[in-house]
């Protein structure tokens, strides 16, 4: 267990990567994961969330369910009536059965950055976002410890949002409309994504292009990104 969230840790705060196209170094960069995918007939660029981050994260949720409900049990056997160790135990044991049901149930899961011609949609490991474009009136990179990208839409924005776990409320939804991009969770360089998200805020007739396999491929290149001709 001690095992398990050492390295959790080490993955989850693990120093961003310096851009698709510059040479390996040591720490290794994560691992860019990004694609197009068709929906519904509609296209769209996805940007994957960590998945070496989230399964370690239900490692050390399974590993902290047969150790408390093992501990339980022992102790009941053990001992004469019900101690209280043994209901905390169980208790523990019970919380962490919960989360891996969530997780079976598709409620919590390793998330994604979602970009359509038409709009942003995140899904965060407990919460979902959208924002369509016509709604999003600028970005910010804010430092909160780590790298967070802030896709800030108007007062009146058609903003969508929704907790998918309602027995695990870690991540919090903002106040007003926003999308709060934690780039712990997404498997790709945080400047690239700003630069990338940076480059459709201002040039609104290259949207169209997220709903084609170009976007994908514009992100792998990196930056600088600048406008095609065939877009304008």
């Amino acid at each position: 267990m001690m095992l398990l969230t050492a390295a959790f840790g080490a993955t989850f705060w693990w120093p961003a990567g310096s851009g698709a196209r510059r040479p390996s170094s040591w720490p290794p960069s994560r691992t860019p994961r990004f694609r197009y995918v068709e929906t519904a007939h509609r296209g769209s660029t996805e940007i994957a969330g960590r998945r070496p981050v989230f399964g370690l994260l239900l490692a050390m949720v399974l590993c902290g369910t047969f150790l408390s409900l093992g501990a339980a049990v022992e102790i009941v056997v053990g001992n004469e009536g019900l101690p209280l160790v043994a209901l905390v135990l169980a208790l523990v044991a019970g919380v962490c059965l919960a989360f891996l049901v969530e997780v079976a149930l598709g409620r919590i899961r390793a998330g994604s950055l979602v970009l359509g011609p038409d709009g942003i949609r995140l899904r965060g490991w407990f919460v979902e976002s959208y924002l369509p474009w016509v709604s999003v009136r600028g970005l910010r990179a804010v430092d909160r410890g780590f790298p967070e990208i802030w896709i800030e839409g108007h007062g009146s924005a058609a903003w969508a949002r929704r907790r998918t776990s309602r027995v695990f409320p870690f991540e919090r939804l903002p106040s007003e409309p926003r999308i709060e991009v934690d780039s712990r969770h997404l498997a790709v360089d945080p400047v690239q994504l700003y630069r990338f998200l940076e480059f459709y805020v201002e040039h609104p007739r290259h949207r169209r292009e997220l709903g084609t396999p170009a976007a994908a491929e514009r992100l792998a290149e990196g930056p600088p990104f600048t406008v095609d001709d065939e877009w304008k």
